[in-house]
């Protein structure tokens, strides 16, 4: 399977056999697909011989749905750090486990 965006479409296909293309619009600054819209579904050897069981048309089924856009933070430093394990410590209780 291979996505490529080439000339304003997104083109999907399988062993080199164009799938599918869309129209797209694309956010530079948030670097993210924003709309994909207006598809032309080929006709290839892969398509099902399997009957749809309810037949639907485009505003009946949303073939690709927004997700809501969630921004990942990165962790504010709050001034919490992990101490290190004294070494003194580590050995007295090795030591100990040992001995007992």
């Amino acid at each position: 399977m291979s996505i490529w965006l080439y000339e304003g479409r997104l083109h999907i296909a399988h062993r080199e056999v164009l799938l599918a293309r869309y129209a797209y619009r694309y956010d530079r600054k948030a670097r993210r697909l924003r709309a994909v819209s207006d598809p032309e579904i080929s006709r290839t050897a892969y398509a099902s011989p399997q009957l749809e069981l309810w037949e639907l048309d485009d505003a009946q089924w949303r073939k690709v749905t927004a997700r809501p856009y969630e921004r990942h933070l990165h962790p504010l430093d709050n001034g919490a750090r992990q101490l290190p394990l004294p070494v003194v410590g580590l050995l007295t209780v090795l030591l100990g486990w040992r001995v007992g």
